[in-house]
């Protein structure tokens, strides 16, 4: 009957991968109750009559924690590296798209909205320029790229975006749209010397 009670691992196991490990430790400790019930005697009670029962419900319970956190873990980074990409391919898009030559003007609207889905809000404004009075109800993060200001993003405020995609997006997406803005201006000089 003890050599049964690896099966109850097998029911966390899922419940981690799928929710995490609080959830995990809730069945973990569910599934233990529900092992001593059915099957250690004497059956239906949470009583015990042996004592290498209880070392074999603690055990099983601490193989079902470690397997919950590792499984939790796991999700985790499949989550951010799962971000990274999605970061990393947006940027790549832009560059190509921006590098290219189309106005900046033109990608903005499209920038800021590819922007939003990266960082897990509903919507966001790109302004380049110096910073305003933020639009009500906005919150604004600063786009900085080498020491200078390239513009704002705006999001919903109090939206929920993901901090650790902002730190790490927003400071590639402002060197891109620094290097955008440099390339209309030159190209402007450059009409304007040949006129």
């Amino acid at each position: 009957v003890l050599s049964l009670g690896v099966l109850y691992v097998f029911a966390v196991l899922p419940i981690a991968v799928i929710y995490g490990l609080p959830l995990a430790l809730v069945v973990s400790v569910a599934s233990m109750l529900a092992f001593n019930w059915f099957h250690l005697p004497p059956v239906h009670t949470f009583t015990l009559a042996q004592s290498e029962n209880w070392f074999a419900l603690a055990v099983y319970f601490a193989t079902a924690v470690v397997v919950s956190e590792l499984a939790a873990r796991a999700r985790r980074r499949a989550v951010a590296a799962e971000q990274r990409e999605q970061e990393s391919a947006l940027l790549a898009e832009l560059a190509t798209e921006l590098l290219r030559g189309r106005g900046l003007d033109e990608e903005l609207d499209q920038i800021a909205t590819r922007t939003a889905a990266v960082l897990g809000v509903e919507s966001a404004e790109i302004e380049l320029g110096a910073a305003h009075r933020p639009p009500p109800g906005r919150a604004p993060h600063p786009l900085e790229a080498a020491d200078r200001s390239v513009g704002t993003l705006y999001t919903p405020e109090g939206a929920g975006a993901n901090v650790a995609a902002r730190h790490r997006f927003l400071p590639a997406l402002a060197a891109l749209l620094a290097v955008a803005v440099d390339r209309d201006r030159l190209e402007r000089e450059a009409l304007e010397a040949e006129t």
